[in-house]
Parts: C-alpha cells; structure tokens; sequence
C-alpha cells in the first residue's frame, strides 16, 4: 500500500515521527516544511538530506510558493507539528485524508498558545495532549487521539513539554496504523473550552510582585521556565522589562524571620536572594542575563544597584 504523507513543523518530535512513518512499507515523505523563526530541530535539514526529502523553510506557509510544492507533492495526509501558523482552507483541502496536528494541550480546555505555561499558571493537577484534525478554526478539529498526565507540584513549562513530547510520540505510535490503514475514528470536541492567544499575558507582564503569596510567585516563574526548550513567549523577571534579570527557580525559605515588608530585601551576597513576599521569604535561586549567561545574587545588586534592606516594588 502506497501512502504519502507531509510534514509541517520542526519541533523535536518530527524526526522520531518520520522515523515511525518510515518503517511502514509503500510510504513517502517528499516534504517537510518548517518555520526558519521557529525552534528548529538543528538536526532536521541534514536528518532530511540523508532520508532524501526536501526541506523548506517558510516564514509564511499560506503562501502560493508554500502551496505549489503541496500541492505538486499530492499528500494522502500531512503532519502538523510545533506549527504555531494558522493553516488556511487552501492548504487543508490538498490532502486527500486531511491535516493532523499535534497539539501539546487537552483541547477544547487548552487550545491555543503557550498553554503549558496556562497549566502551571491555574494549578492542574493534570494535563495532556491531542492528535486532532485541521479544520478552520483554531484547535477546534475533530480528535483522533488524547492523553492524559499527571503535573507534578515542581513542574516547569519545560518539563511539562517534554511531558508532552513523550506523550504526544506514544500516541502517533498507537495511531499511525490505523492512518496507514485509513481506518481512524474521529471525535467531536466537548466539554469545557479556553483559547489562549498571543495577546494572553500573565498577570503583570511576568514581572515578579512580592505583594503575592509565594505559591502565586513559584507559579508565574515555573510557568516562564521553558529550559531546555527555547522560551517563544516570555520570561519571569525581577522589576522590569529594561533590568534583564531572569528569575528560573524559587523556593520559600521558611526559617526567617518574615516581620517585614513585601518586597524588601532581607539578604543579598554572592550565593543567596531573599525578599519578602506577602507570606514569607522567597528565595531566588537561579538567575541569568537576556543572553542565558547564569547570573549570581551579587550580579543582581551590580546590575539593579540594589543591596540588602531596598524594597523592590511589583
């Protein structure tokens, strides 16, 4: 049986899910199209070189050169992932099967952008990810496939992505015979919904504001933490946009004594952080520069020009 299926993306699940659609006898890649803007798996152009298929880097994907080679190319179904372009009518109607998209959220609850960090921000306890069709919406495609998981107390952006990396390539393991086969069952989307745009910020810019609690603050800079993946939305900062200082890690230190304002600081030196916050201390432990060079506590006071006893205002 001869299938041909597209690729759009260049996240880090497309050279594993290339390598499962591979191994099935009769099928062909000839395209892979991705966002040069994007987080480009930096093995993706040479991983495609070797496998013969070419490999397109395009800023706008609903643009007639982007559609020709799709078009020219014939696709029975074509592959969605870590796409953040709207897909328009045009496109979806080449494929003879469809769009599928991975998207790293439960949808209809998440869909949308930078939902990892929404998670975080609203406390789940759980979260998870679909294989759902492309239809004119956003993220409102029927679904192939969902899967849920646990969200632990420490979680970060991050580690909740490679959560649902490691989710989303079970799942096109379990799915893609049945796509081969062209036999796959599709589920309307229900139940509750939110849709997360790129005009959707949290509270304050991501400016820490001591006046919180400390779970408010861990939660803002957990869900700014997108290391070891490229951070496309914001960061966790102290003060704010101009002083470049990028808050990664907290904790609460609870032997101190907390009889003081929020926002003053009660210790800085070279290895340690600490500021008052509306319920104790907050310990700022990992830091760094706009260049992702880590910064120490005593780069903070060099830099802000602040020292122990300042009040840092939210």
């Amino acid at each position: 049986m001869a299938r041909i299926f597209g690729i759009i993306g260049g996240g880090k699940m497309v050279i594993e899910c290339i390598n499962h659609i591979l191994s099935f006898e009769g099928t062909a890649i000839p395209f892979v199209i991705y966002d040069p803007d994007m987080d480009v798996n930096e093995n993706l152009i040479e991983y495609c070189y070797e496998k013969k298929i070419h490999s397109f880097g395009f800023r706008k994907i609903n643009s007639p050169e982007c559609i020709d080679i799709i078009r020219s190319a014939a696709p029975d179904i074509i592959f969605s992932m870590s796409n953040f372009k709207i897909i328009k009518k045009e496109m979806i109607e080449i494929p003879k099967f469809g769009i599928i998209n991975f998207h790293n959220g439960p949808v209809p609850l998440y869909r949308g952008l930078n939902v990892v960090s929404w998670a975080i921000f609203n406390d789940e306890s759980s979260y998870g990810v679909s294989w759902h069709y492309v239809d004119e919406g956003i993220d409102t495609g029927a679904v192939i496939a969902q899967t849920m998981f646990d969200v632990d107390a420490n979680e970060t952006a991050g580690r909740l992505l490679v959560k649902c990396v490691i989710g989303g390539l079970k799942l096109f393991r379990e799915i893609f015979i049945y796509l081969y086969n062209g036999n796959i069952d599709k589920l309307n989307q229900n139940g509750p919904q939110t849709y997360y745009s790129s005009k959707d910020k949290p509270e304050n810019n991501g400016v820490l504001n001591f006046n919180w609690p400390f779970q408010k603050i861990d939660r803002m800079v957990r869900g700014l933490n997108y290391i070891p993946f490229k951070n496309n939305y914001m960061y966790a900062r102290l003060l704010s946009d101009s002083t470049k200082i990028i808050v990664n890690e907290v904790s609460k230190v609870d032997s101190v004594n907390s009889n003081y304002p929020p926002g003053k600081i009660l210790k800085l030196d070279k290895e340690q952080l600490y500021i008052k916050c509306s319920d104790g201390i907050v310990s700022i432990n990992e830091l760094m520069d706009d260049e992702h060079e880590s910064l120490k506590p005593f780069d903070v006071s060099r830099i802000l020009n602040l020292k122990e006893g300042d009040i840092i205002s939210g």
